[in-house]
């Protein structure tokens, strides 16, 4: 295997890997990843607490599931559809949105 294709693979399995740990910070501490983009969790209804984990965690562990179980290329499309697709609805939202007032998320 190249020097290439070994990279391909830790890539893949390395996103696997943040997605896996972002799942289980949303599961255990949320208000940890959701404060750095200005979220503050404590404020949600317990409802609301119950649906953001599942969302974070579901979609988390789905994710990483997906690049540690398929075929090298399958994951490496996954990452694209994923990462553009959390860029995609970054940019729609400040479009409809706005730019934050707050200047240390407005590069978010």
């Amino acid at each position: 295997m190249s020097f290439v294709d070994n990279f391909r693979v830790v890539f893949a399995r390395g996103i696997g890997v943040v997605f896996a740990v972002i799942g289980s910070i949303m599961l255990a501490v949320p208000e940890f990843n959701l404060a750095q983009d200005g979220v503050e969790f404590e404020t949600f209804p317990i409802a609301g607490r119950a649906e953001v984990r599942a969302w974070y965690v579901g979609t988390a562990l789905c994710i990483s599931w997906i690049l540690f179980s398929s075929e090298l290329g399958r994951a490496l499309q996954t990452i694209a559809i994923v990462l553009g697709g959390f860029a995609f609805a970054r940019v729609v939202g400040y479009a409809k949105d706005g730019m934050d007032t707050n200047e240390a998320l407005r590069l978010h």
